[in-house]
């Protein structure tokens, strides 16, 4: 491809390894990247941007937090994955994650669907669970059909699991029980009922590839969000109001449920802001809870906002 082509977000979701909704998000609220747009309204990407996203992408899963880079030059995003001692992604080689399909319905229905994925390959197929543990070579996920997942393929499955040592091994299964699904609660083990469209089953395994592969601590959490200035209200008291009293395309109530809480977070921020302080340390309290709200206020702006554009899509019938 040339420097003139231009991406649309699912393929640059695809490219980068960073789900649509955290590049709209960062976009939206950092002006991490400017695309430029079709003339139907939808997103269009150049090399340049899929290059920024990958140096951003790369820092966030370090430790940064990406109201604090956001802004930054790609020079100075360089820089700063150099003296972190970490090489810059390039877009031209990117990082291949090698998968291991298990049984024939599974091969047949997603093999295609990982072949066409630029970041993905298909290291292997195997028919049974026991052909599979003869497979060498490192892979980073595995995904096992099991029609019926019962207590005696759990043994099999963590020996796959020990063997190969995927970060995460997906079983798809039709019929199973509570006490078998249990025994296969672990970080790295996703149960799913099926059948899996291909498609689906290669995009949980391209977001799982990009998710840290340590958990931060709560503090660590708070402290990256208490580093940064809050978000500016993204609706008013008026906005939130007509939200709390608008019909629903979802069969639920969620968007009234988050527009009152948007409006207490936002009361909760101000009255931090607000409160009497009878000392220098009560005065860092209240500013801790203000910074602490102001940003789950942001969250929940942002998590509404996904909300309505799927609204948006199904009224439309998209």
């Amino acid at each position: 491809m040339t420097a003139t082509d231009h991406y649309r977000i699912a393929t640059v979701a695809t490219l980068t390894g960073l789900p649509a909704a955290t590049i709209r998000m960062w976009e939206r609220r950092y002006a991490a990247v400017a695309p430029l747009r079709s003339s139907g309204g939808s997103r269009l990407y150049r090399d340049n941007d899929i290059e920024r996203l990958r140096l951003l992408g790369e820092l966030v899963r370090h430790g940064h937090a990406i109201g604090t880079i956001a802004r930054l030059g790609d020079d100075e995003l360089r820089q700063r994955l150099n003296r972190a001692g970490l090489t810059p992604p390039s877009t031209a080689a990117a990082r291949r994650h090698r998968v291991l399909l298990i049984g024939d319905g599974i091969n047949a229905r997603a093999a295609s669907a990982f072949a066409a994925q630029g970041s993905v390959e298909l290291r292997a197929t195997a028919p049974t669970l026991e052909a599979a543990l003869q497979t060498s070579g490192p892979v980073d996920f595995v995904i096992v059909e099991a029609p019926t997942l019962l207590p005696d393929l759990v043994a099999g499955l963590q020996q796959l699991r020990e063997q190969l040592t995927p970060r995460l091994l997906l079983v798809e299964y039709a019929f199973s029980t509570r006490a078998t699904l249990r025994q296969l609660q672990r970080p790295d083990i996703l149960c799913l009922r099926g059948p899996c469209e291909g498609e689906a089953l290669a995009r949980i395994c391209l977001f799982a590839a990009t998710a840290p592969t340590g958990t931060p601590s709560k503090g660590d959490l708070l402290q990256q969000a208490l580093s940064q200035p809050t978000p500016p209200p993204r609706y008013t008291s008026a906005e939130l109001l007509a939200l709390d009293t608008a019909p629903s395309a979802l069969r639920c109530e969620c968007p009234r449920q988050l527009a009152e809480l948007i409006g207490r977070l936002s009361a909760f921020e101000r009255y931090s802001a607000e409160c009497r302080n009878a000392s220098p340390r009560d005065a860092r309290l209240h500013e801790m809870l203000r910074l602490a709200s102001g940003h789950a206020r942001g969250m929940i702006e942002d998590a509404l906002q996904l909300l309505l554009e799927a609204e948006d899509a199904i009224a439309s019938g998209r």
